[in-house]
């Protein structure tokens, strides 16, 4: 409509845009440190609570077979947690909330599924390709990558130190087998 170079512009904007809108100096901006703060911990619970409620949306059913026979194989714990399980675990760190693909809770070992689009797996995507990331944004394959390393360095400050395992989809597709293999090596 605008053209591809305008177009891009207007796109981009948009895309920073939404990014701001999400963020504490945004909400302190608007609203004054207090109320500001007050409504961006509203908002992050608000955000927790409607992703409970909401999270077909962004659970994948490959990442669901892993889990499930990864569980039927080591079932020694009633504390992990998955979607299908009993739901995610919500890690609520100090800016952020996470749910947590896999997570058991006894032996402290957290598996990340990272889709190859929606993280922008390295062997399939280049750092200045556009995906969609968190909160359904549009954003750099790189800038994907570097908040996926926030992730897990929050999610391993707030759980002290677990074992942190991120497993791609496509090195699960490819050996379904030896991936679980590999996992349970952790679990023994």
């Amino acid at each position: 409509r605008h053209g591809k170079i305008k177009g891009k512009k207007i796109w981009d904007s948009y895309c920073e845009q939404q990014r701001y809108t999400c963020t504490k100096e945004h909400f302190i901006n608007k609203w004054g440190e207090e109320e500001g703060t007050k409504r961006y911990e509203n908002a992050r619970i608000a955000f927790a609570n409607a992703g409970l409620q909401n999270k077909f949306s962004t659970i994948s059913n490959i990442s669901q077979e892993l889990f499930i026979s990864l569980y039927n194989k080591i079932k020694n714990t009633d504390e992990i947690y998955f979607d299908k399980l009993n739901n995610e675990y919500v890690c609520m760190c100090s800016e952020h909330c996470y749910f947590l693909d896999f997570y058991d809770k006894t032996k402290n070992i957290v598996i990340e599924f990272n889709g190859d689009y929606w993280h922008g797996n390295p062997l399939k995507y280049n750092n200045d390709d556009k995906i969609i990331g968190y909160g359904g944004k549009c954003t750099l394959v790189k800038q994907q990558h570097k908040n996926d390393k926030i992730r897990k360095n929050e999610i391993c400050e707030k759980l002290n130190n677990p074992t942190y395992i991120v497993v791609w989809e496509n090195d699960y597709r490819k050996d379904k087998e030896g991936t679980i293999n590999k996992l349970l090596k952790y679990f023994k």
